[in-house]
């Protein structure tokens, strides 16, 4: 009983301080579109300040039918209880010590706190993309442009997306405008022709060591990809290593479990190997299941 009001208490600070950024978001965000598009145009104009029921509105009003309060009430904290009571209660029935249902509450926790960065960035981005909308309407802008991140770990849905023009009354989260997943970290931006764009146009890419260089405004990510990833070794080994990440890192730690000093040192040194050395990989693959035969054998 203790430990669910405790985890009530503290999800209900998560939630107001949840409310306050996103609004705060809200605010900037919308001044700044407009800002931006007022200098892009070489003169300023009238325009409406937003009031806080309109900010509240936005904030609070359901996106994929929950908002962010019913996320947080609703999923996280009910289902960190059930965590809470499973391994408290199995861990007495079983005899557990204290370190290890300790243990089993941490991996619980460092889960949710996973859920918790997931559920404020997608819910910042569908903040942004109300307030990038409302700025469209007061400054009169007709048209918007989808833009997706360009990097490798873009999702698919968004590297369709991007460059796609919408008319700004036909805007919509979750559907033209993000987030369109979880995680999401594509935008949006005025619309403007490839025949008003100047040379000095551009936008930001990233390669797979994590440098940013420029590229023409008027590339979309397919030109992106085709140019500067297809082709590219090592862009298309940061790639790979990036999408098989989750289940390399297990498979890894099996390696590390079975072979100890005889593994590769780090993950990124494993995925090296396995996927620029065919020879080695197979030689790894060889000892791993030899060292699991001689444990199975032992009985370890």
């Amino acid at each position: 009983m203790q430990l669910n009001m405790l985890a009530t208490e503290l999800y209900g600070q998560y939630s107001t301080e949840t409310g306050e950024s996103l609004t705060k978001a809200f605010e900037d965000i919308y001044y700044k579109t407009i800002f931006d598009r007022q200098q892009a145009a070489g003169h300023g104009g009238e325009f409406g300040r937003i009031s806080t029921h309109q900010i509240q509105a936005a904030t609070s009003t359901a996106w994929k039918g929950k908002n962010y309060s019913e996320r947080i009430w609703g999923d996280q904290r009910k289902s960190l209880a059930r965590y809470v009571d499973r391994i408290v209660t199995s861990g007495v029935i079983q005899g557990s010590s204290n370190g290890e249902m300790t243990a089993q509450l941490q991996a619980a926790m460092n889960t949710h706190a996973y859920q918790a960065r997931r559920l404020i960035r997608t819910e910042h981005s569908q903040v942004a993309s109300k307030a990038n909308l409302l700025a469209y309407q007061e400054n009169e802008t007709p048209r918007f442009q989808f833009r997706a991140v360009l990097d490798y770990r873009t999702s698919e849905i968004c590297r369709e997306m991007d460059g796609k023009v919408f008319l700004v009354s036909d805007g919509k989260v979750g559907i033209n405008m993000p987030p369109l997943h979880p995680f999401c970290r594509s935008k949006t931006v005025p619309y403007r022709p490839d025949d008003e764009l100047d040379a000095d146009d551009t936008r930001v890419a990233r390669n797979g060591s994590g440098e940013t260089y420029q590229v023409p405004a008027s590339m979309t990510y397919r030109d992106w990809y085709d140019a500067h990833v297809k082709g590219h070794a090592d862009e298309l080994l940061a790639e790979q290593k990036y999408k098989n990440g989750g289940t390399d890192a297990q498979q890894y730690a099996q390696y590390k479990s079975a072979l100890g000093k005889k593994a590769p040192r780090t993950l990124d040194q494993f995925q090296n190997l396995k996927y620029t050395d065919p020879a080695a990989w197979d030689a790894l693959k060889s000892q791993y299941r030899s060292q699991n035969y001689q444990n199975r054998k032992s009985g370890e």
